[in-house]
C-alpha cells in the first residue's frame, strides 16, 4: 500500500503519523502544505496569502509532479489550509481508484479555507465536535498522544502542576491563575514564541501579553521527548484551548497518556467518555474566576500511581489504524 500524505509540520507530530504508518508496512511519501515554515511566511499565509500565491502555486506544482511519478492507494490531507483544489483534483485523475482522506486538527472557524476541497474528498474528519454537529459531511476523530508520552508512564511526580504550550490569547494568565495557590518551587511553565520579533509585536497589539517578561518566552521549542519527561513528572498538566476552539487539544491525550491528569477550560470533555472527574478538572476559562484553593485541594487528592494502560486507544498507532480501516474496510493494511 502506497499513502501520498500532504500537511504542515506541527511540532514534529507529522513525522510520527508518517512513521506510525510505515510501521504497518505502508509505503508514506511525505509532503509539506507550505513553501515555507519560517514565522514570516507562515504568517502572510495565514493573513494575506495572496501576496505569497506565485511561490505557492509553485510549490504545489512541484507536488503534483512529485505525485505524478508513482500510483497511490490512497490520500491524507491534515488541515488543508493552503492546499489548492486543483492538486487534489491531478491526484484523483491519476489515482481515480484511490481513498482521499480529510482530518484537520482547528475548528473551520480559525481555519475554514480547507472547505474548498470538500467536493473532491471521500473521507472527512474533524476534531471539534460543533463543527461535526453542524455539517454533515464531517466525522468526528480525536487528536491522539505519540509513543513518547506512554513510555514516561510511572515516574516519580516532581511537579503538582506544568504547562508547555504556544503563547497565545489568555494562556499566561490562565496558567497563572490555575497555579496562584500552588507551591511555585512545584510548578513548571514553558511558553513558546515562534521568534522574537513576532512576541514583541505581540507585546505592542495584544495588551494581554504586555506584562510578560521576554526571559518567560522561549522563541527555541521545546524537543518533544522533553515535553513528555516534563508531563511524567508532573501530578497534572495544564491546558487551554485556543479561543473559538472546542476540540479537545493534543495536550489533553498527552496529559492523560502520560499519566498524569488534567486541568482544563474545554468543557467538551465534559461529554467524552474517558472523563473522569477524579482525574479531569474543568475550570473558568477566565483567570480571574479560577478558584485557586479549589485545585490546590484537587491536586492534593491526585493518586500518583493511577495507570493510563486504558487509554491506549488514544495513542499514535490507534489513531492511524482507523485511517486505513478507510482505505481497507475489516483490515488495517
Amino acid at each position: 500500500m502506497r499513502l501520498a500524505f500532504i500537511t504542515p509540520s506541527f511540532f514534529g507530530y507529522e513525522e510520527s503519523i508518517a512513521q506510525a504508518f510505515r510501521d504497518r508496512g505502508v509505503q508514506v511519501d511525505r509532503f509539506d502544505e507550505r513553501p515555507s515554515n519560517s514565522a514570516v511566511s507562515r504568517a502572510v499565509l495565514r493573513v494575506a496569502p495572496k501576496l505569497a500565491a506565485r511561490r505557492v502555486r509553485a510549490h504545489f506544482d512541484d507536488i503534483v509532479r512529485q505525485m505524478s511519478e508513482h500510483r497511490y492507494d490512497a490520500l491524507l490531507i491534515i488541515k488543508g489550509e493552503n492546499l489548492p483544489p486543483y492538486v487534489l483534483r491531478a491526484f484523483s485523475e491519476r489515482n481515480p481508484n484511490a481513498v482521499r482522506i480529510f482530518y484537520t486538527f482547528d475548528s473551520l472557524a480559525n481555519s475554514g479555507r480547507c472547505v474548498d476541497l470538500f467536493p473532491d474528498l471521500d473521507v472527512r474528519y474533524s476534531f471539534d465536535r460543533g463543527d461535526v454537529a453542524a455539517r454533515d459531511d464531517l466525522r468526528y476523530k480525536s487528536l491522539f498522544f505519540a509513543r513518547e508520552f506512554a513510555e514516561v508512564r510511572g515516574r516519580e511526580r516532581a511537579f503538582d502542576a506544568s504547562f508547555v504550550g504556544t503563547l497565545h490569547s489568555d494562556r499566561y494568565s490562565f496558567y497563572h491563575g490555575v497555579v496562584r495557590s500552588l507551591r511555585p518551587e512545584r510548578c513548571f511553565a514553558f511558553f513558546y514564541s515562534p521568534a522574537r520579533w513576532y512576541f514583541a509585536l505581540q507585546r505592542v497589539f495584544d495588551r494581554r501579553m504586555r506584562g510578560i517578561a521576554a526571559r518567560e518566552v522561549s522563541v527555541d521549542k521545546m524537543p518533544r521527548s522533553r515535553v513528555a519527561e516534563v508531563f511524567g513528572s508532573s501530578r497534572a498538566v495544564v491546558d487551554y484551548q485556543r479561543p473559538g476552539q472546542d476540540g479537545l487539544t493534543m495536550r489533553t491525550f498527552e496529559a492523560l497518556g502520560s499519566g498524569a491528569a488534567l486541568i482544563t477550560a474545554n468543557r467538551a470533555i465534559l461529554d467524552e467518555s474517558f472523563y473522569d472527574p477524579a482525574r479531569i478538572l474543568v475550570v473558568p476559562r477566565d483567570a480571574d474566576s479560577i478558584d485557586g484553593d479549589a485545585v490546590r485541594e484537587w491536586v492534593s487528592t491526585l493518586d500518583d500511581e493511577w495507570s493510563a494502560e486504558g487509554f491506549d486507544q488514544y495513542g499514535i498507532d490507534a489513531w492511524v489504524g482507523e485511517f486505513l480501516r478507510d482505505v481497507t474496510p475489516g483490515g488495517d493494511v
